[in-house]
């Protein structure tokens, strides 16, 4: 392995972390505390036909199921204030303006400042029509939107 003192390594290391992010078979993003998104991988980017700068800061709610997202925003908040990973499901509109279900994943983590960063990535359902669900560390589903 090479020295952190190498400037040049950086750079390469960087980008050997982007190619294997954009590789895996998944949609991934980050977001800060405040919920506002700082990284999206490609497949996310490709899925939603969201740019970048389009999805950036609170731009990715956008795809988000409109019935859905005061719910998630809400619980990705309390993942973040108790520290622990959560799941929950919702729609995400795909780039041709379909949804699909899928279970949202948060891992709080913390940056070398020691601020609170969610990491998140998605898993798709194929079955559509089901009430949203959340689930609790413990892995207890509750109902979010059975009406």
């Amino acid at each position: 392995m090479t020295s952190v003192a190498n400037g040049s390594e950086q750079p390469r290391q960087a980008q050997d972390v982007r190619l294997v992010v954009d590789t895996i078979p998944t949609l991934a993003w980050s977001a800060r505390s405040d919920g506002s998104a700082d990284f999206f991988n490609q497949r996310w980017l490709d899925y939603t036909g969201l740019s970048t700068e389009q999805a950036r800061d609170g731009g990715w709610t956008v795809a988000l199921h409109s019935d859905d997202l005061n719910g998630l925003v809400d619980y990705w908040r309390s993942v973040l204030a108790f520290g622990e990973p959560g799941e929950i499901e919702g729609r995400l509109r795909r780039f041709d303006g379909v949804y699909r279900r899928f279970l949202f994943r948060a891992t709080p983590s913390f940056d070398r400042r020691l601020h609170h960063v969610c990491r998140i990535a998605l898993r798709a359902y194929a079955h559509h029509g089901t009430p949203i669900k959340r689930f609790s560390p413990s892995g207890r589903s509750m109902c979010m939107n059975c009406g």
